[in-house]
């Protein structure tokens, strides 16, 4: 998911600031050779906080020498994966959390200035949530997908979205558009991990269920238009291999990681319960 984020790297200390520019009307020209207006935008602050994550695996020489061949790549491998997922985790969890606003140190009479939240969900300007709620047993329905399109379409959010859904989600969907249709052969190849394009509006990413947001099996899809979040990366992907003396000289595989997100616009996000059946 980092590539549907807007990333600052090399990011120094505990936090990293992402700024929102808001909407610039078109006005009149009252005459020839007017002053040169100065439409100045809101501009809005967002901070993510940044912390560090870390593994470690150890490889007993007994190990080396009960394996048909050297597990250390293995590992290595199993790290990066971690390391990704962890990345993933970081960006759905900013999607629907609580964001950090505003600029340091500054006050105001209104407090517009001043360091505070945003919490979710979140309603738009149209008094339009961008939570759709799941109460019952209904899992992830094609309405439910286009009522999510149409939430961003109404606040002209740009065309390239990403819906970010687990396994349950995709089944749920193959289980209600008819075999014979083009959407079905889409979502089989979503599936299959080979789904390239779009449909319905949006990307489709498959993630792990256990990155996702459950709460008594209602799961929450995130659907975004790229850039929605704001990642800061201090320490990308460090991976080290080196023996330990004090653990018997067996090797350290070892992998450290470092950043934070939040998320930057709420207009551009919806949250998209449905039954994990």
């Amino acid at each position: 998911l980092r590539g549907w984020a807007k990333v600052k790297d090399n990011v120094k200390g505990e936090a990293v600031s992402f700024d929102k520019i808001g909407k610039v009307e078109m006005v009149a020209k009252p005459s020839r050779h007017p002053d040169t207006p100065n439409n100045d935008p809101n501009h809005e602050r967002r901070w993510a906080t940044v912390a560090s994550y870390f593994a470690n695996i150890y490889l007993d020489s007994d190990d080396v020498q009960a394996s048909l061949s050297d597990p250390t790549s293995d590992y290595v491998k199993a790290l990066s994966a971690a390391i990704g997922r962890k990345w993933d985790k970081i960006i759905l969890d900013a999607a629907i959390g609580t964001a950090t606003t505003g600029r340091v140190g500054e006050t105001g009479a209104t407090g517009t200035g001043a360091v505070g939240t945003e919490t979710w969900p979140y309603t738009d300007a149209k008094s339009v949530s961008h939570r759709i709620t799941e109460s019952g047993t209904v899992g992830l329905t094609v309405a439910k997908v286009l009522q999510t399109k149409r939430t961003l379409d109404a606040l002209m959010v740009e065309s390239d979205r990403v819906f970010v859904v687990e396994a349950y989600a995709v089944q749920d969907l193959l289980s209600e558009v008819q075999p014979t249709s083009a959407d079905y052969a889409s979502i089989k190849r979503l599936e299959r991990g080979e789904l390239e394009g779009m449909w319905a509006g949006f990307y489709w990413v498959l993630v792990d269920a256990d990155l996702m947001t459950v709460s008594s099996s209602i799961v929450s899809g995130i659907a975004m238009a790229r850039g929605t979040i704001g990642l800061g990366i201090g320490q990308d992907k460090k991976i080290r291999i080196g023996e330990h003396p004090e653990k018997s000289w067996s090797t350290g595989i070892y992998a450290e990681m470092g950043g934070g997100a939040v998320r930057r616009d709420a207009d551009r996000i919806v949250e998209v319960q449905y039954y994990q059946s």
